[in-house]
C-alpha cells in the first residue's frame, strides 16, 4: 500500500520528472518526483485505490506537494527510468538495458502496474540473459508461468546438462528438478557429455513434463508459448531500434547430466 509521508525532510526534485502541471507527488529516497497521477489510477492496482480515497478531515491529500506519497522498492534511477515507460518521446520505441527492464520490473510488481510488468518481461524475453537468468529474475517477481515453463523447457530439449554456472545461478532444488525431467523425457542413456532427446518427443511432451516437475497443471498458455525463448537482443516487432544490451552471458556450455552438488542460489 503506498504510503504518504506528512514530514518532508530535505529534498531535491528530479531533474527529469519534476513535470510542471503535475499533480501527484512521489518521495524514492530524497529525490522528489511530481507526475501526472491520471498514469498511476489507470495502471496500478494498488495506487488507484489509494488515490480515489477521501483524505481524513484536517489532512492534506495522500499524494499532495504536502503529503508526498514514499516510494520504498525502488532507487531514485530505477523509478526515474519506471516513468519513463509513460512518458517516452520516442512512442513505441523502448530501447532499454537488462539491468533497467529489471528495474521497472520490479517496480511494476511491487505496485501492480500488470501492463508494465508484462512489457518488461516480454522485453527480458527478448535480451541477451541467458536461460537461467531469465528464470531468476522471472520467478522472483512472480511473472506468468506461461513465460518460465517454456525456459525449462528449453534447458531440457538441448543436448547438454546444466553447467556448473548454470546451477549455482538457479539453486539446487531446481536443478533437480531439471534434472529428473531431462532423465524422463530421454529413452535412451546419455552419450559422453549430450543427452539427445529421442525421436518422437514433440514441444508439447517437453512441457507437460516441466510443468507436472514444477506441481503446475497444465495450461493451454504455456502449450502455446515457445518453448526456446530468444537470444538475440530485440525490441519487439513495433520497434524501430535495436533490442536492449545484454546484462549477462550466452548459455553456457554443459558440462554431463550426473548430479553434482551445488549452492543455493539467489536473485
Amino acid at each position: 500500500m503506498p504510503e504518504a509521508s506528512s514530514n518532508v525532510k530535505q529534498v531535491v526534485t528530479s531533474q527529469d520528472y519534476f513535470i510542471e502541471g503535475g499533480d501527484l507527488h512521489l518521495l524514492v529516497s530524497e529525490v522528489l518526483f511530481r507526475i501526472h497521477s491520471s498514469f498511476f489510477v489507470r495502471d496500478s492496482l494498488e495506487f488507484r485505490d489509494a488515490l480515489r480515497k477521501t483524505p481524513e478531515a484536517g489532512k492534506p491529500r495522500p499524494g499532495s506537494a504536502e503529503s508526498p506519497i514514499l516510494i520504498k522498492a525502488s532507487t531514485p534511477s530505477e523509478f526515474a527510468k519506471f516513468l519513463w515507460v509513460f512518458y517516452n518521446e520516442e512512442y513505441s520505441v523502448y530501447e532499454a538495458t537488462a539491468d533497467e527492464w529489471t528495474g521497472i520490473l520490479k517496480v511494476a510488481h511491487h505496485y501492480k502496474f500488470p501492463k508494465i510488468k508484462n512489457l518488461a518481461i516480454c522485453k527480458l524475453n527478448k535480451s541477451g540473459l541467458s536461460v537461467v537468468q531469465k528464470i531468476r529474475i522471472f520467478e522472483l517477481y512472480e511473472a506468468d508461468q506461461a513465460h518460465i515453463v517454456p525456459l525449462y523447457a528449453s534447458m531440457c530439449m538441448r543436448d547438454e546438462g546444466p553447467s556448473d554456472e548454470e546451477i549455482e545461478l538457479m539453486g539446487q532444488k531446481r536443478f533437480v528438478t531439471v534434472f529428473r525431467a531431462r532423465e524422463r523425457l530421454r529413452a535412451l542413456p546419455s552419450s559422453g557429455n549430450t543427452s539427445p532427446l529421442p525421436q518422437g518427443i514433440e514441444e508439447g511432451d517437453v512441457l507437460k513434463t516441466i510443468s507436472e516437475f514444477l506441481g503446475l497443471a497444465s495450461s493451454s498458455s504455456a502449450n502455446t508459448a515457445s518453448a526456446t525463448p530468444s537470444s538475440t537482443n530485440g525490441n519487439g516487432a513495433n520497434d524501430r531500434k535495436s533490442g536492449p544490451k545484454t546484462n549477462g552471458p550466452d548459455e553456457p556450455n554443459g558440462t554431463n547430466s550426473s548430479l553434482p552438488k551445488a549452492r543455493r542460489g539467489r536473485i
